[in-house]
């Protein structure tokens, strides 16, 4: 992949996309959920280019049309709806509480000091 680089972290792109898919993939198996996260990266400037690829860990594509394309020729099947119903469900009641013990951290901090 010719775009991005390392993160702060040194993570290159396809690591930094991999590991919250790897993190979201353990998070469904422990509650029930088992499912495999299909990685994709689309580069959308115009100009963009799929340049050469050595061991590629993320499918890549430069428009709308490559997504649609990859998400038809994924090999899995598309998951029944009541299923994704729970998996919406899961994933939105742990951004819940994230935010909700976000605030309350915030709030133990007390006021921001001015800028």
């Amino acid at each position: 992949m010719t775009a991005g680089g390392p993160d702060r972290k040194g993570r290159s792109p396809s690591e930094q996309l991999n590991e919250p898919a790897d993190d979201l993939e353990r998070f469904l198996h422990q509650r029930g959920q088992p499912v495999t996260v299909q990685r994709m990266v689309i580069l959308a400037h115009r100009r963009s280019r799929i340049g050469d690829r050595r061991r590629p860990t993320v499918l890549v594509g430069t428009s709308t049309d490559d997504l649609l394309t990859l998400i038809g020729d994924s090999p899995g099947r598309p998951l029944a709806p009541r299923r994704r119903g729970e998996i919406q469900r899961l994933i939105q009641h742990d951004h819940a509480l994230h935010d909700k013990q976000r605030h309350d951290k915030r709030r133990r901090a007390g006021p921001r000091p001015g800028r």
